[in-house]
């Protein structure tokens, strides 16, 4: 008898057939075979193994040569027992089917995890008060000494991964219940798992960047995101630099850069993640277990409210929060139609081999008009990663690698191949890496749309800006403007972005703003300044803008027409509800009040309130100045503070304390103070952040705008360009501007006489059909002679015909 020979294989994902095969001598049964199932996963296997084409071979305690069974999650099994006899010959086949089990036999599996971090949650409660992400490694050790963090702001269940927003058809989406599970319970080997890893670490080594082909896409259809990082992954350190530290925290605590509408920030992430029960995480991954992925996506799901919301994003808001970066969208349909096929290769050809820029298509989707022999070559909205362009013979061809490796083979073209590499001898080791070569024409064909990232060594400058409402007028302005000194022609990108909170309409007051920009050149011998460029306004998250500026000194203005400005029409009363006296704690419409108005006084964009800062808040709620002795001794010492500065979590607790101590009351006030009215709508400001990107080094000074005449001369500028005439009134003209961006109205007057004019224009707005920058329906201007004056900007709802709208005009000779 000889030793037993066990054999191992995995016929499927987390499910191992193991043979143990043991021979014998003398004996009419010359081998034995021990057939076993072990299940590492949560499914229930049917496992049918055939016998029928086998010789001389009898299988135990059954007559029969086909046998089924059906094996637990997480059990190992035998199936059965073969014994082959003299000139016996054993063949084999199976089949096996997967079933999940119900949920509430999964829970049996880890109830008692579940209940483990409840308590862990529960004992830990003292973190949430601690403002981690201003803290080095040292700190947060020194704090958590041997626990483990947990992330209170983003606590792990069911709804950060589908938020309870969503409905239950949605939810079904999921089988299995989420297992929140820690690196060490998934990585490291455990009693269920055949992983022999012996190391948790978030990069492969301390020197290599990512791998483009290492990511596993989990169970959601966030591919965009996936592609992403993997087009990052093509750029030395794109990815490491998000990471304030890029190695593995045993208190499995977190901090992770992003940009978030346009600001740098650090978020803080525990690193729990959902898994499949006992197995491992149900979201994207790396094939080698590094934990890369897994935090930045657990990030970017904070940000975002919940796992499910990444599916909504596409490739270009990815890319701006992962590289803060300026990144173009585009239809290639609409460059189509703006160009042709010449026009959009030779751009495409600008950007990547010229500029080297990371440019990413995304594939169509088919739809009825196509035909099966179309013989496509793409995979439905996935990500591609342009390599090169060539042009052969006046043929175009286009270099492409799918940004990641799902495990689907695709031909390349092989004569195009040889026709590049013959014709570019160059392009050798691009084609080693090429998932498709492909003609422009069929490019075009396959795909929709393309973004790209403007990725290099800029010069970048960014800013926190308002618009606020002129309490005299119905204007609504950009608070400062911002002055530009270029020395020597460059290249400069501005983009304006606005503070939204995405996917969070139910617990935030910020309606979309339509944003503008207007550029002016100032004489730098005469001080007269002349128009340079305007973005008309958008309803976006961002616009931007990229110039080439001669030598000069430049103004940047953004804008705003007012219309969505404040409360939105029509919405009604509710008297927000501030504090959930079953949870001991502010409401999440209110949580994220006192974070905008933390980010209005946090000029210096370092996620803390210095004493400066702070006096501003002070003085604005109190009406009366702070010392800095008050500061240091009162607020720095009793709030969560950080290198003299009030952190948000600190300024949490100063409003908590106002409320406890003095009353829903006093908190109503403070935010009458601020320009909140009680259902939490801004009335008075709104903050946005203006970045500025340069191939030379740029300095830009912050002026400003309340005192100025600025707006007033975009707008005579505007209509002298752009306006057309409506009616005429004696000497006086009402005329109107189309803006380009969305469907807003300017509206304002021209004086053709020598008087000044004092003017009225009211607006017949009795059904709310229209909605008018400030909700002002008349308006009162002083015109000088012969000069044009803006008065309004006025949006339609629904299907209003704007010329529809009345307007009445009345004037006379102003003393």
């Amino acid at each position: 008898m000889s030793k037993p020979e066990i054999l191992k294989k995995e016929i499927g994902p987390g499910i191992i057939l193991i043979t143990e095969t043991e021979k014998f001598e003398n004996s009419k049964i010359i081998e034995t075979n021990i057939f076993k199932i072990q299940s590492t996963t949560m499914s229930t296997i049917t496992f049918t193994i055939n016998f029928q084409n086998s010789k001389n071979i009898k299988i135990e305690n059954t007559n029969e040569t086909i046998t089924t069974s059906t094996i637990n999650p997480f059990e190992t099994k035998e199936i059965a027992k073969v014994n082959i006899y003299e000139n016996g010959k054993m063949n084999t086949n199976y089949t096996l089917k997967l079933s999940v089990p119900d949920k509430s036999q999964q829970e049996k599996y880890i109830i008692k995890d579940i209940e483990n971090l409840k308590s862990e949650i529960k004992k830990n409660e003292y973190l949430n008060s601690i403002s981690f992400e201003h803290l080095s490694n040292e700190e947060i050790e020194k704090i958590l000494k041997n626990n483990k963090f947990i992330d209170y702001d983003f606590l792990p269940n069911d709804n950060i991964f589908i938020s309870e927003k969503y409905d239950n058809n949605i939810k079904e989406y999921l089988e299995y219940l989420i297992h929140w599970r820690r690196p060490e319970d998934f990585i490291l080997k455990d009693k269920n798992s055949n992983i022999k890893n012996t190391e948790i670490k978030i990069f492969k080594d301390n020197e290599s960047d990512p791998e483009p082909n290492e990511i596993i896409q989990g169970i959601l259809p966030d591919n965009h995101l996936e592609s992403v990082l993997s087009a990052l992954s093509e750029k030395n350190n794109l990815i490491r630099r998000l990471f304030k530290n890029d190695k593995y925290n045993k208190n499995g605590i977190y901090q992770i850069r992003l940009c978030i509408n346009g600001e740098w920030i650090t978020i803080i992430i525990d690193d729990l993640f959902p898994c499949f029960p006992k197995s491992s995480p149900m979201v994207s991954r790396s094939k080698i277990d590094n934990i890369w992925i897994l935090i930045i996506e657990k990030a970017l799901a904070k940000i975002y409210g919940c796992y499910y919301n990444l599916t909504a994003l596409n490739i270009s808001d990815f890319f701006n929060v992962l590289t803060g970066c300026p990144t173009w969208f585009y239809s290639i349909n609409d460059a189509l139609n703006n160009g042709n096929d010449d026009d959009l290769f030779n751009n495409l050809f600008n950007y990547v081999v010229q500029n080297n820029y990371v440019c990413v298509c995304v594939s169509k989707d088919r739809d009825q008009s196509l035909k099966e022999e179309d013989n496509f070559l793409t995979i439905v909205n996935f990500g591609y990663y342009v390599l090169n362009l060539k042009k052969i013979n006046n043929e175009k061809f286009i270099i492409l690698r799918k940004v990641w490796d799902d495990g689907t083979k695709y031909k390349l073209y092989k004569h195009y191949e040889i026709d590049l590499i013959n014709n570019f001898p160059e392009l050798e080791n691009d084609l080693k890496y090429a998932t498709l070569i492909m003609k422009f024409e069929d490019f075009i064909k396959e795909f929709i749309s393309f973004a790209v990232c403007y990725i290099r060594n800029w010069n970048e400058v960014r800013i926190r800006g308002k618009f606020v409402l002129l309490r005299e007028e119905t204007n609504v302005i950009s608070k400062w403007y911002y002055y530009i000194k270029i020395e020597k022609q460059s290249t400069i990108i501005i983009s304006l972005f606005q503070d939204e909170d995405k996917f969070k309409e139910d617990e935030s007051r910020k309606e979309l703003l339509d944003i503008g920009l207007t550029i002016l050149k100032q004489d730098i011998k005469t001080n007269e300044i002349s128009h340079y460029q305007t973005l008309d306004y958008s309803k976006v998250s961002y616009i931007q803008i990229e110039l080439t500026l001669d030598i000069g000194n430049y103004i940047i203005l953004p804008k705003t027409s007012g219309c969505f400005f404040g409360r939105p029409l029509n919405s009604k009363e509710e008297n927000t509800i501030l504090f959930d006296e079953y949870k001991k704690d502010f409401t999440p419409i209110f949580k994220n009040t006192i974070n905008d108005i933390f980010k209005k006084f946090d000029l210096l964009l370092n996620q803390k309130l210095m004493f400066t800062e702070f006096k501003g808040f002070y003085s604005s709620i109190f009406k009366q100045q702070l010392s800095e002795d008050d500061f240091n001794n009162i607020y720095l010492k009793n709030y969560s503070s950080h290198e003299n500065g009030i952190t948000e979590k600190g300024f949490y607790q100063i409003f908590k304390d106002i409320y406890l101590n003095e009353g829903e009351e006093k908190i109503k006030e403070i935010l009458n103070n601020l320009g909140y009215d009680k259902d939490l709508y801004s009335l008075r400001s709104r903050n946005f952040m203006i970045t500025f990107h340069s191939n030379n080094e740029i300095i830009i000074n912050v002026r400003d705008n309340l005192g100025t005449d600025l707006n007033t001369k975009i707008n005579k500028i505007a209509f002298k360009n752009n306006s057309n005439e409506i009616f005429k009134e004696g000497d006086v003209s009402v005329i109107q501007y189309q803006n380009k961006g969305c469907d807003i109205i300017s509206f304002g007057c021209f004086n053709h006489s020598n008087d000044c004019l004092n003017v009225t224009l009211s607006f017949d707005n009795e059904n709310n059909e229209i909605i008018i920058g400030g909700n002002v329906n008349v308006i009162h201007k002083i015109i000088q002679p012969n000069s044009y004056e803006f008065f309004a900007n006025v949006f339609c709802l629904s299907d209003f015909d704007i010329h529809d709208i009345k307007i009445n005009l009345n004037y006379t000779i102003a003393e």
